[in-house]
């Protein structure tokens, strides 16, 4: 007994260690289906606004924010809303299994990826220069999700890397 008391107090100093990345709030235009990303680390980007010490990452109609911030590893704490063409937030589901219907609507945080991506003229990023962006799915009720597909979508790589190109 006298073991586990003094594990405990361990136990709770490394848990209390874990980094936390940013807390974010995503707002989504509330006809935005399929993907949408979060392109991290680019100076042409925007910088994020903050509300309760949370940052706002306002996804656009093109599904693809641009920021400045870097990319932050951790445990995350996001929190997703629809947004309507007033400016009226619906909070939305976090997706944490693909199958559970009674989750959508909701957001999958599908993977972080980082890409090769082209400058403006034509010539290949250099190796410090690669792209890191998240890459979500919006889920709504009655979508079919191919979860076998869903994460070998190439063609969303192409997109991200086209609105970073014309950022730069």
């Amino acid at each position: 007994m006298r073991k586990m008391f003094f594990a405990f107090p361990i136990i709770l100093l490394f848990s209390c260690m874990e980094k936390h990345s940013t807390p974010d709030t995503f707002l989504i235009p509330e006809d935005l289906h399929g993907h949408f990303a979060v392109v991290y680390g680019q100076k042409c980007g925007v910088e994020p606004t903050t509300e309760n010490g949370r940052r706002i990452l306002r996804i656009p109609d093109c599904g693809v924010l641009v920021i400045q911030p870097d990319f932050e590893e951790g445990i995350i704490d996001h929190e997703y809303y629809f947004v309507d063409v007033n400016g009226n937030r619906t909070k939305i589901n976090v997706v944490d299994d693909i199958g559970k219907a009674s989750q959508y609507p909701g957001v999958y945080l599908m993977s972080t990826n980082t890409v090769n991506g082209e400058n403006p003229d034509g010539s290949r990023i250099a190796n410090t220069q690669l792209v890191t962006y998240n890459d979500f799915v919006v889920v709504r009720k009655g979508d079919v999700i191919d979860t076998v597909g869903i994460y070998d979508d190439h063609s969303f790589d192409a997109v991200v890397d086209s609105v970073v190109k014309a950022c730069r």
